[in-house]
């Protein structure tokens, strides 16, 4: 009998490797949603809900458009936020560090027709949208948002965040089709 609870204490005392999370895993095991992480709440690192707000109120504005990329400028203080439509034309505007209000725009952006072609390309292949690709960037990595944008990686469509944690800057590149993590390290 001694022996069979030896047994189980010693099964019991055993790590399960399968338990264990890596200290910065590049991606959350399946099933598990991940908050966003907040930066400080202020106009020099307003939280990432800021740029969601942002890319809300830009597609309010333009329906008709897709987010092509969204970038904070801390020197101006503004999301800056770019939009392509489906001939491959593209917008910008700025909004505020909270997202809510626009501040300038939207103008067009001068672009020769062979970027109108790239993007009418990466629109067309792209399966995920700006809110499905930031909740995989903020699942991959815990940290503020910086700039989210859609372009191409190893011939992919791709989203590619910018992300501050700990001090640091990484980036982390989501696969547009499947939303597989394509890339997840330091910048």
């Amino acid at each position: 009998m001694a022996a069979v609870i030896g047994l189980l204490l010693a099964g019991c005392a055993g790590s399960d490797d399968s338990q264990q999370q890596p200290e910065h895993p590049t991606h959350p095991p399946t099933g598990e949603t991940v908050a966003p992480a907040k930066g400080p709440e202020s106009a020099e690192n307003p939280d990432d809900h800021g740029l969601l707000a942002a890319a809300k109120t830009t597609l309010k504005k333009l329906p008709e458009s897709s987010l092509a990329k969204i970038d904070w400028d801390g020197e101006g203080k503004v999301w800056e936020v770019s939009v392509v439509y489906k001939d491959g034309k593209r917008k910008q505007l700025d909004l505020s560090a909270d997202g809510s209000q626009i501040k300038e725009g939207p103008r067009p952006i001068e672009q020769p027709d062979a970027s109108k072609t790239k993007w009418r390309k990466r629109l067309k292949a792209a399966q995920l949208d700006y809110a499905t690709a930031y909740d995989k960037v903020v699942a991959a990595r815990t940290g503020w948002v910086t700039e989210l944008r859609l372009d191409e990686y190893l011939n992919k469509p791709a989203w590619e965040g910018e992300m501050k944690s700990h001090g640091a800057n990484y980036e982390i590149t989501i696969n547009a089709r499947n939303g597989n993590v394509m890339e997840n390290g330091a910048d």
